[in-house]
């Protein structure tokens, strides 16, 4: 019996992105689709490119990653379970070129969240705090202006929003607004979150404008507050200065059983 041999010859791995009817790009190989929201309309990965395609991988993860959680920025240092610091670095700068992500300042980028009507909304400035000191490894917390606006202490929406750190002090500019970091003695950051935002805006308020805080402030601000902040309040009352002390103590004992939401 004669026997017939084939020669297979393998082809390269061909991948293109195609531009679907909602503007998004298709990354189409084999079988397997996955949409990508990609600015360019023909993208084509082979075999010949190979070395580029490790930094795609990570880029698609971290799309992925940052359009479950619009609103959020980030920095590389908070991707880096996605990948190798140069490949993470290398696929934020790509899809920011793209116009896929967003870059709100050096290291820190995000995805855009929109309206029809407003178009695509600036991260608040809260957001951008953290991430830059999350790129350091530092705490943030709002001071000044920020956490009293924030417990609606104050309708002041200051145009610089100023917050303290245990990192370095450092100033990021996100369009028209002015954000600063502040370093200071890690006593002031003892507190965490809510309670520790508490202190600051009564710090900011002064001593004569707090002793005119009305019943309706005093319940407003403890409605701000979750149960945790208040028990971490009543046990660090040190921290406080002595003027302080008989607010917070208002604030306190006007908590209701649980507290309406948490300020992060």
């Amino acid at each position: 019996m004669g026997m017939t041999c084939l020669r297979l010859r393998a082809r390269p791995t061909r991948c293109a992105v195609y531009s679907s009817p909602s503007g998004s790009g298709i990354l189409r190989g084999g079988s397997s689709y996955l949409p990508l929201d990609l600015s360019e309309k023909h993208i084509d990965f082979s075999d010949k490119e190979s070395d580029d395609m490790p930094s795609y991988t990570v880029a698609a993860k971290i799309l992925r990653r940052m359009k479950a959680s619009r609103g959020s920025v980030w920095s590389a240092k908070d991707l880096l379970d996605l990948g190798t610091r140069a490949s993470v670095d290398q696929a934020l700068r790509r899809l920011s070129l793209a116009g896929t992500i967003r870059r709100v300042a050096r290291g820190l980028y995000d995805y855009p969240q929109s309206s029809a009507l407003t178009g695509k909304r600036a991260p608040t400035t809260q957001a951008v705090a953290k991430a830059a000191a999350r790129a350091r490894g530092a705490q943030v917390r709002p001071t000044g202006a920020v956490a009293a606006n924030a417990l609606g202490l104050s309708t002041q929406v200051p145009a610089r929003a100023e917050y303290i750190t245990d990192g370095p002090t450092q100033q990021i500019e996100l369009g028209s607004r002015h954000i600063k970091l502040k370093r200071v003695s890690p006593k002031r950051l003892a507190l965490p979150a809510g309670a520790g935002a508490l202190i600051e805006a009564l710090r900011y308020l002064g001593m004569d404008a707090v002793g005119k805080l009305t019943e309706s402030d005093i319940r407003r601000v403890s409605q701000a507050l979750d149960a945790a902040d208040i028990r971490r309040l009543r046990n660090a009352m040190h921290h406080a200065p002595d003027w302080m002390r008989p607010t917070i103590n208002a604030i306190v004992a006007a908590q209701p059983a649980t507290g309406s939401r948490h300020l992060k």
